[in-house]
Parts: C-alpha cells; sequence; structure tokens
C-alpha cells in the first residue's frame, strides 16, 4: 500500500501539473487526496472491485473535489475517514467483517459525491437490510461474498444515472424506488425462517417504512425529477412485491441472491419508468 501511495501521488502531481489549470498550491492538497483515496481502495480488493472501482472512484472524485479550495479538500477527506470510522463500528453491530464494513462506506462515500444526501437514503438502507439479511442467513453469505450488494448497487446507479443522461428525462424516484424495493426484498429475506406474526408484522412496517421514505425523498427533489404524475398506488405495489417474493419463496434466491433482488427492485421500477414517459409523451 505504501508503494501504491507513492506512486499514486507521483502520477497525480504530473498529472494535475501539466493536464489541468488547478493551482500549485492546491495541486499537492489534491494530489495526496486522490493518492490516499485510491489506496483505501485499492486496498480492499475483493475479486477485481478495485478494477472497477479504483478509476470509477477517482473520477467520481475529482469531479466532486477539482475547483475546490485546499480546506474543503481536507475536509472531505476527513469526511471520509469519519465515514469509514463509523461503519467500522457500525460492521460489529451486524456481524460485517471490517473489510465488508470499508467496502460498504466507500460506496456510500461515492455515492454522496454524485447525488445529495436525500437520494442516499435509500441505497443506504439496501445495504443495510442486505448486511441484516446476511447476518440472519436469509442472503447471500458473511464474508466477501455479501460484496455482491455494492456491485448490485453501482449497476443499477449507473444505470439509472444512463438512462436519465440519454433519454434527458430524470430517473431519480425511480431509483430510489428500484433501492427501496431490493431493501425490502432483503429484509424479506432476512424474516423468512421467522414466525408468520413476525413475517407479518415486519412485513408491514416494512413496507411502511420505506414506502414513507421513498414518498419524502421524492418530496425533497427538484421539480426535474418530479415530471411524471403522483405514482402512490403503483410505489406500493412495487414494495409489497418485492417483500412478499423474497418472504414466501425465499428458496429462489438461495443462489445469487444479491442480484436477484437487485432486478426484483430493479425491473419493475424500469418498466413504470419507461411506461410514464411513454404515457406523457415524453420519448
Amino acid at each position: 500500500s505504501a508503494v501504491f501511495f507513492g506512486v499514486t501521488l507521483v502520477v497525480a502531481l504530473l498529472c494535475l501539473l501539466f493536464l489541468s489549470e488547478t493551482p500549485p498550491g492546491a495541486i499537492v492538497v489534491l494530489a495526496a487526496a486522490i493518492a490516499g483515496f485510491a489506496t483505501v481502495v485499492e486496498a480492499d480488493s475483493w475479486q477485481g472491485f478495485d478494477n472497477l472501482f479504483l478509476p470509477m472512484g477517482v473520477q467520481i472524485f475529482l469531479i466532486a473535489t477539482l475547483g475546490l479550495d485546499n480546506w474543503d479538500i481536507v475536509l472531505r477527506m476527513a469526511f471520509l475517514a469519519a465515514g469509514l470510522t463509523g461503519v467500522a463500528v457500525l460492521a460489529r453491530l451486524v456481524g460485517m467483517s471490517a473489510q465488508v464494513a470499508r467496502v460498504y462506506g466507500l460506496a456510500m462515500f461515492l455515492l454522496l459525491s454524485v447525488t445529495s444526501l436525500q437520494n442516499a437514503v435509500l441505497p443506504a438502507l439496501m445495504l443495510l437490510a442486505q448486511a441484516l439479511a446476511a447476518r440472519g442467513g436469509g442472503s447471500e453469505g458473511k464474508g466477501l461474498e455479501r460484496l455482491g450488494v455494492v456491485g448490485a448497487l453501482a449497476i443499477i446507479s449507473f444505470g439509472f444515472l444512463a438512462a436519465g443522461e440519454v433519454t434527458g428525462i430524470n430517473a431519480l424516484s425511480f431509483y430510489a424506488l428500484a433501492t427501496g424495493a431490493a431493501a425490502a426484498g432483503h429484509i424479506g429475506l432476512a424474516l423468512a425462517a421467522r414466525p408468520i406474526w413476525m413475517r407479518v408484522l415486519g412485513g408491514g412496517l416494512t413496507v411502511l417504512v420505506l414506502y414513507a421514505t421513498w414518498n419524502l425523498v421524492m418530496a425533497q427533489n427538484s421539480a426535474a425529477a418530479l415530471w411524471h404524475p403522483p405514482i402512490p398506488t403503483a410505489g406500493l405495489m412495487v414494495f409489497v412485491a418485492a417483500y412478499l417474493a423474497c418472504v414466501i419463496q425465499p428458496e429462489l434466491f438461495a443462489r445469487q441472491a444479491t442480484t436477484r433482488v437487485a432486478l426484483l427492485g430493479a425491473v419493475p421500477a424500469v418498466l413504470i419508468y419507461v411506461g410514464l414517459m411513454m404515457i406523457e409523451g415524453a420519448v
């Protein structure tokens, strides 16, 4: 890691010096921040995790920090360090290893770098729900294999971002719906082996909380994200369907649980998104 940090620092210094208009005083601080961030990602390599998230993460980090003054960059790195420390503490409560916790923390840091706080709430709940499901044996593994949810979240995030860029129609409401439904699915897996009263009560509370959170998130977003008519019934049905599918038929998710639950949330959200664009004449 020390060698990686040193090499990355030199490369970042050269690139910023010759390929950007960054003030000389900020180059050293920004290069050190990039090297530190990249080293943290590289140190938590997992089944190619660094090959995906290292270039992607550095790109997002640059977009978020390039042009900031030195103190803002330092504060951003302090926020990352504090976040990783906090996640490590919470990891013990849900049975995560320190490495898995750091990857979860990095995923949330990248998400918060490109979106507003409210739009990161449901993705965070998706990660938390999967961690709880894995702890109870209702989801995929208790070790590094549980990091499949980070890959699933990345695919959902990039997919809806790309959809919004290609169509020119904001997809934030449907991104929130997809991640919220995936969270409901993971809670369903966590409760699948519990007594019937717990599955019913837990399901009702889960759907109610996630549905209310989704509505609050939509209410906080700009008018560009609310181009569509209200979809309370459709949204509620997606949450209910995701929970019921997982709690009633958990055996369908015995393999590749994170991928299948992610699809369970994403596919209906995409269909509603496309359907509303066609109805509204947006495409």
